[in-house]
């Protein structure tokens, strides 16, 4: 077992981005910023605390990953690939959550692919 604090990236947008994305709009790289802050201000906290963190979250660009470095610099990122199409089912099958499936396409164009 790991023994990690999960930090769900999705219960930290701020409810102005969570509306945005209600009504199918994609976030801009400004939007995302705060967002991206708050996961690696939690990121940094449990590290500091001496405790492993496990984040989940479209951290899409290389910029969004380079932000979240400067909070942890030995962040580890593991990059989940998945098509478009498998992309889009799992979103429209959610139940209960704020982002349209039409917003999936928007968040393959933003994609960086790490290139490992």
């Amino acid at each position: 077992m790991l023994q990690a604090v999960f930090i769900e990236g999705d219960r930290l947008h701020p409810p102005e981005n969570v509306a945005r994305m209600a009504r199918g709009e994609p976030l801009t790289d400004a939007l995302r910023e705060g967002w991206l802050n708050t996961i690696g201000e939690r990121i940094a906290a449990s590290v500091h605390d001496g405790q492993k963190a496990v984040a989940a979250c479209s951290a899409l660009k290389r910029s969004y990953r380079d932000r979240l470095r400067r909070f942890s610099p030995d962040i580890v990122f593991v990059y989940l690939k998945i098509d478009r199409e498998t992309a889009w089912r799992r979103v429209a099958g959610r139940k209960g959550h704020f982002m349209p499936a039409s917003l999936v396409e928007s968040q393959f164009a933003t994609l960086e692919d790490p290139g490992f």
